[in-house]
């Protein structure tokens, strides 16, 4: 089967054969000319022998002119097998040329097709790999964000609670005030009263108080005494009342403070956990070149639980701003 190596090679092999073929019927057209002027040279001979002479002399200028024609032809053939043989040689060499090339195309495109697929193999590994991971950062993510919602809903409730015991302590703390205001002004109705009258003296006021205080039923004592004696038992009781409200006051305070601060604490750890996992989501996102739905979604989850703690964080529970009615309990 013969490769095509070219329309200009192909073209001279063509016409080397053309050549090889047109010599062929000159030679055989050449043998029958030959052959019909021996017969033409040879039948006068027959009947003259001057005719055989002339006929021998033609025949040997035939011979001649064959040989000559002989070699002629040999040349032209063996030029045209010289041609045919460079051709083919050409021919040959080309085709080498040719399959080496297609061998080398062949063995590189094979080279090609294993390094994409190993390619493709490392980039799917890879992607299986990230996959992976991203769906375990958005499992830790989510169950940051329930734990910080669950936070968070004990954080408002503590809240909630806090602002119940601040109402709590603030209606305690006004019926005190209220108390101490009535206790002020009976202090002062009997002050007043007792300023009306003959003022006692102190060292028997404590006699009859410590008198009073220990056996009341058994006290004799005048009238004037007696209201006197009355009037230091009211006021005992008033500085008892005082000093009752005062603790009160001092205890419902310090109660409204240490829950203030729990909730203050509570809320700074939200806010610690709610950085920690913010932190932690950035840092998952910014791992990340390419944005994928996983991402999307982490972000989303990571700018809920950021709004959440900023709701946990944002108006936190005032101070109650406490209004003593005496100087002293301020």
């Amino acid at each position: 089967m013969l490769l095509t190596t070219g329309p200009r090679n192909q073209r001279g092999f063509l016409a080397a054969f053309k050549q090889a073929a047109s010599a062929q019927q000159e030679a055989a057209s050449a043998l029958r000319d030959s052959f019909k002027k021996k017969v033409r040279v040879l039948a006068p001979l027959i009947y003259s022998s001057s005719r055989v002479k002339a006929a021998a002399k033609a025949a040997e200028d035939a011979k001649r002119r064959l040989a000559e024609e002989r070699e002629a032809r040999n040349a032209e053939k063996a030029e045209t097998t010289r041609k045919m043989e460079a051709a083919t040689t050409q021919y040959n060499t080309q085709r080498r040329a040719l399959s080496a090339q297609l061998a080398r195309a062949k063995q590189e495109n094979e080279e090609s097709t294993k390094e994409f697929q190993k390619l493709f193999e490392d980039r799917k590994q890879e992607a299986i790999r990230e996959k992976a991971y991203m769906e375990k950062q958005l499992s830790l993510a989510r169950g940051e964000v329930t734990k910080l919602k669950e936070q968070l809903q004990k954080s408002t409730e503590e809240v909630d609670q806090g602002r119940k015991e601040r109402a709590s302590l603030k209606r305690k703390l006004s019926d005190a005030e209220r108390r101490i205001s009535e206790l002020q002004r009976e202090i002062e109705n009997f002050r007043r009263e007792d300023s009306k009258g003959s003022q006692p003296d102190p060292e028997v006021s404590t006699r009859i108080t410590n008198a009073v205080a220990l056996n009341s039923s058994s006290n004799n004592s005048s009238c004037k005494s007696s209201r006197h004696v009355c009037t230091e038992v009211l006021g005992v009781a008033v500085l008892d009342s005082l000093a009752f409200g005062e603790s009160l006051l001092v205890e419902g305070c310090s109660s409204f403070d240490a829950t203030v601060n729990q909730t203050r604490t509570s809320s700074k750890k939200t806010t610690t956990r709610t950085t920690a996992a913010k932190t932690t989501t950035t840092t998952v996102a910014a791992s990340r070149p390419t944005r994928t739905t996983t991402t999307r979604t982490s972000t989303r989850l990571a700018a809920g639980a950021r709004g959440q703690a900023r709701g946990t964080t944002k108006h936190p529970s005032p101070e109650p701003k406490v209004t003593f009615a005496f100087p002293c309990l301020a």
